[in-house]
């Protein structure tokens, strides 16, 4: 039988990932077929006003009418591994390092603060990973036949890392192309 679409439904708000990264303050619905689409695109666009989100933009010092949010609705991938490649380093003002967080599987519990991920630092136009920094996994969020599973890692998964330097270091390099070609730092969401 032919596979149903699933789509990730998500928020793009306008001043997420740039003085204020907005992390885990609006809806991302993961593995949505077509009649959950519009329930699913009310509940992340309604999502700006959860308490939270306003009291984070309060706190920002960003009102309603300076908070314009998109929701993006992308076909789903089966990723292997997932995660957030930081151009320039966030945590340190005018930050240097390129980080690339991974974790195996959907990215979403990495995005929501629910697992720690492996760290690969490159120095400054670096081939290479400077430090690694093992992350802590014990599942995995998948999508399997349409459906979003938690699976409990292999011993051997949870002991090695969710890349190989050869992968982190090919996902420094297209990071930095797009620093390059957006000519500010970049923060990137890849599967």
């Amino acid at each position: 039988p032919d596979e149903i679409l699933r789509v990730a439904v998500r928020s793009s708000a306008l001043h997420e990932d740039g003085d204020h990264s907005f992390a885990g303050q609006y809806h991302s619905l993961l593995g949505i077929d077509r009649d959950g689409l519009l329930a699913a695109y009310l509940e992340v666009l309604a999502s700006k006003y959860t308490p939270q989100a306003l009291l984070y933009r309060i706190h920002a010092g960003i009102g309603d009418e300076d908070a314009a949010m998109a929701v993006l609705v992308l076909v789903m991938v089966e990723s292997v591994a997932s995660g957030v490649l930081y151009s320039r380093d966030p945590s340190v003002a005018e930050g240097q390092s390129l980080l690339v967080h991974s974790i195996r599987g959907l990215g979403l519990p990495l995005v929501g603060g629910a697992v720690v991920p492996d760290v690969f630092v490159f120095g400054p136009e670096s081939e290479h990973p400077t430090r690694i920094v093992a992350g802590n996994q014990r599942q995995q969020l998948v999508l399997f036949q349409g459906q979003l599973q938690e699976k409990d890692l292999a011993a051997d998964q949870a002991a090695t890392l969710s890349l190989t330097q050869a992968q982190a270091a090919r996902l420094a390099a297209v990071g930095r192309e797009l620093e390059r070609f957006f000519v500010v730092p970049q923060d990137i969401e890849w599967a």
